[in-house]
């Protein structure tokens, strides 16, 4: 375990000032400093297990996108996926930090579908999409076998 966690945000302040997206709050000092900043709101991040690195989910503002990225602790690395007009909401990994579920939420009806992806570390795999329900949360059972995901119909990307 970590005496660290990550804080995610999103990446305007006031009038669209950039402003940091990532912050880390470590819970020894009781402090929390800013890590990254760019055009990236983002909306969810977990550490892997091992805490070497860690998954956030968002979307770019600009061109909105869906974004899934690997963290490191210093830099993201952007995992590829069909990503127009899908938002990413929420990850979590399963204890042994093998596979981390992914979900999405759509920012109005019609727009696009809740999907549930799992990622290994290699690549994304689509293990569920609905065009009615809509994701605001994912968690795996202590044995890592069994994933609960909370989606609603009237759950919005910016509601969750």
């Amino acid at each position: 375990m970590t005496d660290q966690a990550l804080i995610t945000s999103n990446c305007f302040a006031e009038e669209f000032i950039p402003s940091p997206n990532l912050f880390n709050y470590n819970a020894e000092t009781d402090t929390v400093i800013p890590l990254n900043e760019g055009r990236v709101g983002l909306m969810g991040v977990e550490w892997n297990p091992s805490g070497k690195s860690a998954l956030a989910v968002g979307y770019d503002v600009v061109w909105h996108n869906g974004f899934i990225a690997d963290y490191d602790g210093t830099a993201f690395s952007p995992i590829e996926f069909q990503n127009r007009r899908v938002y990413p909401v929420t990850v979590a990994w399963d204890d042994l930090g093998e596979v981390a579920a992914i979900a999405t939420a759509t920012t109005q009806l019609g727009m696009g579908q809740g999907t549930i992806y799992l990622w290994d570390g290699e690549g994304l795999g689509l293990i569920y999409k609905n065009a009615e329900f809509f994701f605001s949360s994912v968690a795996w059972n202590r044995e890592g076998r069994n994933l609960v995901a909370l989606a609603s119909t009237a759950t919005r990307t910016f509601s969750c």
